[in-house]
């Protein structure tokens, strides 16, 4: 165990978008991930993962992190005395020839004679972290970014995110992205990321997107020079599917910000369609007597009507004062069955507004 974890980690490095309670925000402009390193020679596969740990000099953030609970590497490094770390940190051939040793073992851990699929080609362009959001004043906002594979960098490219709404009609007005940030894996292949947000802010109206009409899909169009042709990339017509019937809304509030205090995860649920079987959260309710705790709250359809005006009825979920603190997913069940679909980023009543 201790050789595959060193080996594994003898590169790269956590980054805050992942663990944003193991990493801190590096403020780094050659490092936009926050992806805080195992090692010094973080894209080198070399020993000094091993011999940083030894002489006390590693920022292995598995294993110098202030909260102890976070220092996996350090346990597993430990549990034989750091014997295996110190035969590392001593001869680099040992650990090359120990990588070398596991890796085979687990390549060839499928027999020989399984067949294999085709090799999976990733998406030339594929959203991520794509989420709808209901406003409460008859408003959506929208939140995502989109990634380009193995494209060179570019800082003439333009890409634009055209939507569709209910209607069938695709949006007038066309979303520059921003923000583009490039990432090489070892020169192996690249990825370009590009996000947006819609509004810009609070008071933008150039790109109104409305509860009424919603949106169903996305694509992207993309230009590689100033004046140049642009390419649609739509999956060859499918586009990519948005859902818009159940969201986070952002009428959640809490009642104070001093403790002990409450709040209310309010959930937009489309009046026109079918309401779902089921709506709850997920998460960790915070730290009780030093432990996670895990816990399903259910998220509960309202009592009086909604305003004929909102497109949108508000479920609710109740949190107690100790719930507050801990950080929660939105799932939904759309039929009477066991299988749900997460349906919103992961949020922190402590950041709800005040007031409900």
């Amino acid at each position: 165990m201790v050789g595959l974890v060193a080996c594994g980690h003898t590169a790269s490095g956590v980054q805050k978008t992942a663990f944003p309670d193991l990493v801190p925000e590096l403020n780094d402009l050659n490092n936009t991930e926050s992806n805080a390193p195992f090692d010094s020679t973080v894209v080198h596969f070399d020993n000094n993962i091993a011999i940083q740990y030894v002489d006390g000099t590693t920022a292995n953030p598995l294993v110098v992190n202030a909260d102890d609970t976070f220092n996996s590497d350090k346990r597993i490094f430990g549990s034989d005395g750091s014997q295996t770390m110190a035969a590392f940190a001593g001869d680099s051939s040992l650990f090359a020839q120990t990588c070398a040793t596991l890796f085979t073992r687990m390549i060839n851990i499928v027999p020989s004679g399984v067949q294999l699929t085709e090799v999976v080609t990733p998406l030339t362009v594929k959203p991520r972290g794509v989420e709808l959001v209901h406003r409460g004043d008859g408003f959506l906002s929208f939140i995502g970014e989109v990634r380009l594979w193995n494209l060179p960098e570019n800082s003439a490219r333009q890409v634009r995110l055209v939507w569709h709404d209910r209607n069938g009609t695709q949006s007038s007005n066309t979303t520059h992205t921003s923000n583009m940030v490039g990432a090489a894996a070892g020169g192996r292949y690249r990825t370009e990321w590009y996000s947006w947000k819609i509004p810009l802010s609070v008071n933008d109206t150039t790109t109104p997107l409305t509860e009424a009409l919603g949106m169903t899909g996305i694509h992207f169009e993309v230009q590689e020079s100033a004046g140049g042709p642009w390419a649609v990339e739509d999956q060859q017509g499918l586009g990519f599917a948005i859902a818009d019937t159940v969201m986070f809304s952002e009428t959640s509030c809490k009642t104070g910000t001093t403790f002990p205090f409450h709040a209310k995860y309010r959930v937009a649920v489309r009046r026109s369609d079918l309401p779902p079987h089921r709506v709850f959260l997920t998460g960790d309710a915070g730290i009780v007597l030093g432990l996670p705790t895990f816990e399903t709250i259910e998220v509960l359809p309202p009592v009086y009507p909604t305003p004929t005006t909102s497109s949108y009825d508000i479920w609710e979920a109740d949190l107690d004062e100790n719930e507050v603190f801990g950080k929660w997913w939105l799932s939904v069940e759309s039929t009477n069955s066991s299988g749900h679909i997460d349906v919103a980023l992961e949020r922190q009543p402590m950041d709800f507004k005040v007031g409900c």
